[in-house]
């Protein structure tokens, strides 16, 4: 398969940008419905470098994945986002792609080792160009993309992993003072529900506004969702 992807477009600043990220964000969760947001918007240097991050201009996405035995990459569920992505990355806005100690971009379309510190198993770092996060919108991704469906559920198996994250989302919501849309505080329950959703839409819109981002561990993997 041929992937393509958009110029890499660096970020210079904290800024909030249109929502074309928050679209595709949006998007793939519904499409995948084992995936979770590892955070969009954080004011920031790109880890163990001095170059901007996209998140700094809220223009990358850190999709989440399940994790294997010690926190090992699972293909299964990560390659399927890259074959999605990567024959519309022009289209799309996208100019580079971070999952599995891969990066894709227009210098190297289908990938070349990642060198850098973080290896992205247990998430996608997904960068979008300034073009793109101003008119990507739902309509254009399911488009492109095709419509998402009913979501593609968690493997068998899974469930008891991804009951774990959602009980450390809670409880880290909870902790930032961040409450479901009944205006209480989070049942600790692993069920990821419309209060829980609230609340973690509250915390993204909150890091938007003063440029950053809060970090979030994964409790599977034990890595935050600031990484990309």
């Amino acid at each position: 398969m041929s992937y393509n992807w958009a110029a890499y477009d660096s970020a210079t600043s904290c800024v909030k940008m249109p929502k074309g990220m928050t679209n595709l964000m949006a998007y793939l969760l519904k499409r995948y419905a084992y995936s979770r947001s590892m955070g969009i918007c954080n004011c920031r240097s790109v880890n163990g470098g001095t170059s901007r991050s996209h998140h700094s201009e809220c223009r990358a996405g850190d999709w989440g994945i399940p994790t294997g035995a010690g926190g090992s990459y699972r293909p299964e569920l990560g390659d399927p986002v890259v074959e999605l992505l990567g024959p519309h990355g022009k289209r799309l806005g996208l100019d580079h792609l971070i999952l599995n100690r891969r990066i894709y971009s227009a210098r190297s379309p289908n990938g070349r080792y990642y060198s850098g510190r973080h290896p992205h198993y247990n998430h996608a770092h997904i960068g979008i160009n300034s073009a793109g996060a101003k008119r990507l919108t739902m309509a254009t991704l399911i488009d492109v993309l095709g419509d998402v469906g009913a979501g593609i559920p968690l493997p068998p198996g899974d469930d008891e992993d991804m009951e774990k994250y959602i009980t450390e989302q809670q409880k880290n919501l909870n902790a930032a003072g961040f409450k479901g849309a009944n205006g209480r505080v989070l049942t600790v329950d692993g069920i990821y529900g419309a209060n829980t959703a609230y609340a973690e839409a509250s915390r993204d819109k909150a890091a938007a506004a003063d440029g950053g981002s809060i970090p979030h561990k994964h409790p599977i993997s034990g890595e935050t969702g600031v990484a990309g």
